[in-house]
């Protein structure tokens, strides 16, 4: 029979291994025992694996512990850990990016960059040469927004999301992007010990993917508002200075104000009053939203408002952008400054005089009265806004959101929800003369379009196949990890440390307990000094002590 051997560069007299190859983007360990020695070892070179005719070479791999571990004869041996070049590639610097984006309602076509570039960008970034990234789609643009955040954990979220790993392969293999169930499967021939099982997965009912909180843009009807005394907003009406009628309240002098009342009073009233305005409605004096979802308990969902419109990017005559619309009636003026005697807007006309938007109390702040005559008494002037905002749901308050359901497994049960917050819903309102709701449009067809790409990955991970295990009598150095194909440990032995050298594979399971599940590596992945704590608090001394389970 072949003899199993391993060899790293200045170690002297090996005698086996433990190498355990997952999936993912963190590093696999392979533990090395040989005799103690002088001789110093290098922190860094190849590892390679033989039997009989056999090699598989692990490239560049790094130092990472060593200990002195007994062995059955009483005697020590050291064992080695090494990582493979995966630790490589958290000495990465930080990347930023913002790909994919939407303005206006429209994706940044400049920004434009597929799936499967973002990920050979990424692995391309970490040092990686010709990396295969064929199982990867040209036909899904994530939106990602990327500050300074470490290439490892971009590459661990976007393959993860999306129901993919990575396999990295043996000598000048390039590392492959494999998506999770699909894959080869494991022969029984020269299998000392194969089992098979049902795979433990629970499937879901339904793969539910959630996009980030819907934005609307939607006219709302305006109300005067003043600033009282208590230093809160309130309807003209409901002022504490008020005079006897408004109607008769001139808005640029405030007679009646400035001469019943304090000074302070007056100011408040000359700063706000005929000058602020608040939603109070939507455009058609009601609560009722205007594509027909449902009714608003109070305005107070609404906000706050976003200084943003969704279906254009217009700039005004004067050059300034155009973030929201107000439109009304109200009394217009001549270029002196004087109040025009004869001249009034009509309700559909757009009002750009300058104003200050709050978003958080959903006001707008005139730096003049808006106002208009009606026979011989004062109106506050008619006003209109148009804006962007979310819904905020009336029991939790946080923002309602768009979600696209595909059925995976009617006999069962739940969700697996799919957070996918970069791309959201947009529906913009439009209207007639009047302020009447003539149609709407949104995207939620492309929405659909995109939760049954994201669907179809994760549900190849759902795939019923049975779990197996198999124990062959001699190493496979050939064997590859893929989708399927989840795991394969190498046992290389001279004998001394156990009882020779053979290989162990899994298909759809991870069977090594002594090590961290690619689950557990992921949840560490804030991080990268967090991973290496976590990994070597978890997986490495249950590893040294318990490498010949």
């Amino acid at each position: 029979m072949p003899q199993g051997f391993v060899s790293y560069p200045g170690v002297n007299a090996s005698k086996g291994c433990v190498y355990t190859q997952s999936l993912g983007v963190h590093p696999d360990r392979v533990v090395l025992y040989c005799i103690p020695q002088l001789t110093a070892i290098p922190t860094r070179g190849n590892i390679t694996l033989s039997y009989g005719v056999t090699t598989a070479i692990i490239q560049d791999c790094f130092f990472d512990d060593a200990t002195v571990v007994a062995d059955s004869g009483n005697g020590h041996r050291l064992a080695l850990t090494f990582l493979d070049r995966r630790e490589r590639w958290t000495l990465a610097d930080l990347v930023s990016g913002n790909y994919n984006t939407y303005r206006a309602g429209d994706q940044v076509t400049a920004r434009k960059v597929s799936l499967r570039d973002l990920v050979e960008d990424l692995l391309i970034f970490v040092g990686e040469i010709s990396p295969d990234v064929s199982a990867l789609s040209n036909a899904i643009f994530p939106e990602v927004r990327w500050d300074d955040i470490h290439p490892v954990k971009a590459l661990d979220q976007l393959l993860s999301e999306w129901g993919f790993s990575l396999a990295l392969g043996f000598g000048t293999e390039p590392v492959k992007v494999v998506q999770l169930g699909v894959g080869t499967t494991l022969t029984i021939t020269d299998a000392m010990m194969a089992s098979s099982t049902i795979d433990p997965r629970t499937r879901p009912e339904t793969i539910r993917v959630r996009f980030g909180e819907t934005l609307h843009q939607a006219r709302f009807e305006l109300e005067a508002v003043g600033l009282d005394i208590d230093d809160t907003w309130k309807p003209l009406a409901s002022l504490s200075y008020k005079p006897t009628s408004w109607d008769k309240e001139e808005p640029f002098t405030l007679p009646n104000v400035k001469n019943t009342g304090p000074e302070s009073t007056y100011l408040l009233a000359a700063k706000t009053v005929y000058r602020a305005f608040r939603i109070k409605a939507f455009a058609d004096g009601t609560l009722d939203m205007p594509d027909g979802s449902g009714t608003l308990a109070s305005m107070e969902q609404c906000l706050p408002l976003f200084n943003r419109l969704l279906d254009s990017e217009a700039i005004r005559a004067d050059g300034s952008q155009i973030p929201f619309r107000v439109y009304g009636k109200r009394r217009t003026y001549a270029s002196t400054g004087e109040p025009a005697t004869t001249n009034e807007s009509e309700v559909d006309d757009e009002i750009t005089d300058p104003c200050r938007f709050d978003g958080e109390t959903g006001m707008i702040l005139f730096e003049t009265p808006m106002y208009f005559i009606d026979g011989i008494t004062y109106k506050p002037a008619e006003l209109y806004l148009e804006c962007s905002f979310s819904v905020n749901d009336v029991g939790n308050f946080y923002p309602l959101r768009y979600f696209y359901d595909v059925s995976l497994d009617p006999t069962s049960e739940g969700y697996r929800t799919v957070p996918f917050k970069d791309i959201e819903k947009r529906l913009v309102v439009q209207y007639s003369s009047g302020h009447v709701v003539s149609g709407t449009t949104d995207n939620e067809t492309a929405l659909d379009a995109l939760g049954v790409l994201i669907a179809a990955s994760i549900a190849t991970q759902y795939v019923t196949t049975g779990a197996q295990l198999v124990i062959y009598c001699e190493p496979k150095l050939s064997a590859r990890c893929d989708g399927a194909v989840h795991q394969i440990r190498h046992i290389i032995s001279d004998g001394t440390r156990h009882a020779g050298s053979f290989t162990s594979a899994s298909l759809n399971m991870e069977f090594d307990r002594q090590i961290m599940t690619r689950d557990e590596r992921s949840a560490a992945r804030d991080t990268i000094s967090g991973l290496l704590v976590a990994r070597s608090k978890s997986g490495l001394p249950r590893r040294k002590d318990r490498a010949d389970d």
